[in-house]
C-alpha cells in the first residue's frame, strides 16, 4: 500500500465510483453510521476504507484493529492496534477479539477492524456498534446479501447466540450501509453496489434496499431512488435526512 493518501479525487479519476456516492457516503460517515466493505481478495477494499476514513470528523477518536498493519488512515486521532501471533511455547499472542476489548477502554468514536473474520470478532464488533460505537470494516463477500449471510455464519460459530433470528437483529440494528466493491472485465476495481441496511427483519431476513447500482451495459451507476423515498418502514434516514441525525 502506498503511503501517499487516497483521496475522493483519486478515485474518481480511476473510475471506482462517482461523485454523487462520494458526498453519500461522505454524508454517512459525517453522521457516524457504520459502513461494511465487501468485495474479494484484491477488490480495493481497504483502500476504499482508508478514503472513507477522511470523512470521520476531525475531532472523533478512532482506534483500529488488523492482523497486519495496513491501513492509511487520514484522521489526527487514530490508535492503531495490531495482532500478535502466538510464541514458539504457545504463549503472548494477542487476538482481535483481545484488540475489541481493550479498544472500548480506550473511549472510541470509532472502532475499525481491518477485515472481520473470526466469528467471535464478528459478534463483538456488531455489538460494539449497537452501544455507541460507529464502525468501519471490510469483509469477504459477493454481494450485500452474502455479506448478512457471512457475518450471520461467522456469528454463529462464535457460540453466543442460540437462534439465527438473533443475528439478523444484531446485523440489522449494527450495520447501517454494505460497499460492495468487484473487479469488472477490464480490470477496473470498482464500486458496485451501495445499499443500505433496514432496521427490522422482514419474513425473518435482512432488508437490503439498493441505493447506487453500477450498470455494466451504460458503465454509469445507477441511483435506485430518489433520497426521500430511501427509509423503509422502522429503517434509517436516506442520505438526505443523515446531515439531520
Amino acid at each position: 500500500f502506498e503511503e501517499a493518501p487516497i483521496t475522493p479525487e483519486r478515485l474518481l479519476a480511476w473510475g471506482a465510483l462517482d461523485s454523487a456516492m462520494v458526498e453519500f457516503l461522505a454524508q454517512a460517515v459525517r453522521a457516524r453510521r457504520s459502513l461494511l466493505i465487501a468485495g474479494g481478495t484484491g477488490t480495493g477494499k481497504t483502500t476504499l476504507l482508508n478514503m472513507v476514513s477522511d470523512f470521520v470528523p476531525r475531532d472523533d477518536r478512532v482506534v483500529s484493529i488488523e492482523d497486519t498493519c495496513e491501513l492509511r488512515l487520514n484522521v489526527p486521532h487514530w490508535v492503531p492496534l495490531e495482532t500478535r501471533p502466538p510464541s514458539i511455547e504457545g504463549r503472548y499472542a494477542i487476538t482481535a477479539l483481545d484488540l475489541v476489548n481493550a479498544a472500548l477502554r480506550m473511549t472510541p468514536d470509532w472502532i475499525i477492524v481491518g477485515e472481520v473474520r473470526a466469528g467471535d470478532v464478528a459478534a463483538a464488533l456488531l455489538q460494539t456498534q449497537i452501544s455507541g460505537h460507529a464502525g468501519l470494516s471490510t469483509i469477504h463477500a459477493r454481494s450485500p446479501w452474502e455479506t448478512v449471510q457471512t457475518l450471520t455464519l461467522r456469528c454463529l460459530q462464535s457460540g453466543q447466540f442460540p437462534k439465527v433470528e438473533a443475528i439478523k437483529v444484531l446485523i440489522a440494528l449494527a450495520v447501517d450501509v454494505v460497499v460492495q466493491l468487484e473487479w469488472d472485465p477490464a480490470g477496473v476495481r470498482r464500486v458496485t453496489r451501495i445499499a443500505e441496511v433496514g432496521r427490522q427483519l422482514r419474513g425473518g431476513e435482512v432488508q437490503l434496499s439498493d441505493v447506487f447500482r453500477f450498470d455494466p451495459s451504460s458503465m454509469t451507476w445507477q441511483q435506485a431512488c430518489a433520497p426521500d423515498c430511501r427509509r423503509q418502514a422502522g429503517g434509517r434516514p436516506g442520505v438526505a435526512e443523515f446531515s439531520r441525525g
